[in-house]
């Protein structure tokens, strides 16, 4: 349990399946980064990074707090802004390679909804940027726009390809049938391996 948000990747919360997983904490720029990655990531003998889902609250936060439910392996976060507290709920699925929020929160105001935004990592081996060593680019990634969502697919240097893929749902009917007053909506993330071209 966290009284306050981990601020910092060594305090935060882990999800994952043992294939994809996430890391979760906030930084200057948002009060919770979902960091994801893929256990099976490699190019070149080397486990490449993959990138952040970061949310973006509609107004300035005041604080939260983090707990992860080992029961129901799953991660629940509130961020108290100004004007509304916002509830995500995280899971990894058992055996698909998916990472699942839920996002709700009071309907005050629709400028105060928050959005995620995907913030891909460099692509280059963790340890020569550490050493900062010389490194050959990789090429340069494309963010492709999806249907609600978008797909990020970063080409490897011997051929091949990794992507990273979510949706966003903004509306759920259902949900607000059932609770008025609420908002719901989510991200799904999936990395899978693209066969090389």
């Amino acid at each position: 349990m966290w009284d306050k948000l981990p601020t910092s990747w060594d305090d935060g919360a882990f999800i994952g399946n043992g294939v994809v997983g996430a890391i979760a904490y906030g930084d200057q720029h948002s009060p919770l980064r979902l960091v994801v990655n893929r256990t099976d990531l490699y190019d070149r003998r080397t486990r490449l990074p993959v990138g952040a889902f970061a949310w973006v609250p509609g107004s300035a936060v005041r604080g939260g707090s983090a707990r992860v439910s080992l029961w129901d392996a799953e991660l629940l976060t509130t961020i108290a802004t100004k004007d509304e507290a916002q509830e995500l709920r995280a899971y990894t699925h058992a055996v698909l390679p998916l990472i699942v929020v839920d996002v709700t929160r009071g309907m005050t105001d629709v400028t105060t909804r928050g959005r995620w935004d995907w913030q891909p990592d460099v692509c280059a081996p963790p340890r020569a940027l550490f050493k900062k060593e010389g490194y050959e680019p990789y090429p340069p990634a494309e963010r492709l726009p999806l249907d609600g969502g978008g797909l990020h697919v970063q080409p490897l240097k011997d051929g091949g390809a990794f992507a990273v893929g979510w949706t966003q749902a903004m509306s759920c009917l259902e949900i607000h049938r059932k609770r008025p007053g609420r908002f719901c909506g989510g991200w799904r993330s999936s990395v899978p391996s693209l066969p090389a071209t």
